[in-house]
């Protein structure tokens, strides 16, 4: 397994009822994210597009 690049895995295994914040460092995650982005694409925020893909807005 690859190791999380971002450090953000906590190494707690996932229950019923486990919080987030238990299993993974979700603004390290989203740091090193943007981090990877920048310098792989030169942007630094992106959005996964679902909500672009669905909406409606625009369409004729």
């Amino acid at each position: 397994m690859v190791p999380c690049p971002a450090g953000a895995i906590k190494g707690q295994q996932w229950q019923v009822g486990i919080l987030r914040k238990e299993l993974v460092d979700a603004r390290a995650c989203r740091a090193k994210a943007k981090q990877l982005l920048l310098e792989r694409v030169g942007i630094e925020d992106s959005v996964c597009g679902v909500c672009l893909s669905v909406c409606p807005v625009g369409e004729d």
